[in-house]
């Protein structure tokens, strides 16, 4: 792969967000740490970061930028959480725009009864993002189905399981050793 594309750099539009979903700068946190919780796994290497907001809507999916933005999803049929759209160029995805419904739902961060998690959400359409598909595993939506099943119940935080972080693993392979670390290295408190 070709190291120069990484960090992939994505921008969050704050604007418009659906009933109960942070905002502001809380939205954008909440988008960092889905994107980091592709970049920690240890079993794989990926290099992701929210570089800014954006005033972009997310649906000009050829623009090169990997937008992140809230809109109205009920065109693509009812109970539509998210959706990621990706445009490729060869086998390069050169934009990955992520869209969450801001209509018709509660959104929660903390897992309430009878509301959407956002992060599980966002987590699994920016897992799309970095290329891994809907995974064949078993899914009723509960936390202890992989976070790539299509479907998430009210009230349920799911999160990245084995089955998930392995497909990550087999795209974004770990090979080689980390560096040494810097000989001769001091610290001077001021």
């Amino acid at each position: 792969s070709d190291d120069s594309i990484f960090p992939i750099e994505h921008y969050v539009n704050p604007a418009a967000a659906g009933s109960g979903a942070p905002t502001g700068a809380e939205l954008v946190r909440l988008m960092y740490r889905s994107l980091h919780a592709w970049q920690n796994l240890s079993n794989s290497w990926i290099l992701l970061e929210v570089a800014g907001t954006t005033t972009r809507d997310a649906t000009n999916h050829s623009d090169g930028n990997n937008d992140i933005a809230w809109d109205d999803l009920d065109s693509l049929g009812t109970g539509v959480l998210g959706v990621n759209s990706c445009y490729m160029v060869g086998p390069w995805r050169v934009d990955s725009d992520t869209r969450f419904d801001n209509t018709g739902r509660v959104w929660t961060i903390t897992a309430q009864a009878g509301r959407t998690d956002l992060r599980a959400v966002a987590e699994h359409e920016l897992g799309h993002g970095i290329n891994l598909d809907h995974s064949d595993q078993s899914c009723d939506g509960s936390a202890s189905t992989p976070l790539m099943c299509p479907f998430v119940s009210a009230g349920v935080r799911k999160t990245i399981l084995t089955d998930d972080s392995n497909g990550a693993a087999a795209i974004y392979t770990l090979s080689g050793s980390p560096p040494n670390p810097p000989s001769n290295l001091s610290a001077i408190a001021t």
